[in-house]
């Protein structure tokens, strides 16, 4: 099964994806807001779940997936993190995941699933961006509402 073995290298590079991943937070503007949360708590944060990705891709039931996003939601919102960026930081994430099956399929398939891949990431990233900025527009009304009280 290819999702398990692309997942376990995941697992084994835990540090380092979560190292790559807080820095890409720390310095990409649409992640600004980023930069006043602990980069230590952030490492913690995705360390831990890069290295249990089997377990949360295969093992674990909707209502702990909702239950630790929406904890991860509140956190964030506590923090100040403005929900565009939240959603960005968790594309990010998955951009990040991406990335590593692309690297590792190159080296083991490079026909066939690396050109499909690289379809899926182009609809992917379209799709990243319509959303985001979909939800910046959407957000907008509520922020002029909020300058002009």
């Amino acid at each position: 099964m290819v999702g398990v073995r692309f997942s376990r290298i995941a697992e084994e590079r835990s540090d380092e994806l979560a190292e790559a991943l807080v820095e890409r937070l720390m310095t990409t503007e649409r992640t600004a807001a980023y930069r006043k949360v602990d980069v230590a708590e952030l490492r913690g944060e995705y360390a831990g779940f890069f290295r249990s990705l089997t377990e949360w891709l295969l093992y674990r039931h909707a209502e702990e997936i909702e239950e630790n996003c929406a904890a991860l939601g509140v956190r964030r919102a506590r923090q100040g993190i403005p929900l565009d960026q939240g959603v960005s930081a968790m594309l990010a994430c998955r951009d990040h995941l991406v990335e590593l099956l692309r690297r590792e399929s190159a080296e083991m398939h490079p026909d066939g699933l690396f050109g499909e891949l690289e379809f899926v990431v182009a609809v992917n990233h379209f799709f990243d961006d319509a959303i985001f900025y979909f939800m910046r527009g959407y957000q907008a009304p509520r922020r002029d509402a909020a300058q002009v009280a």
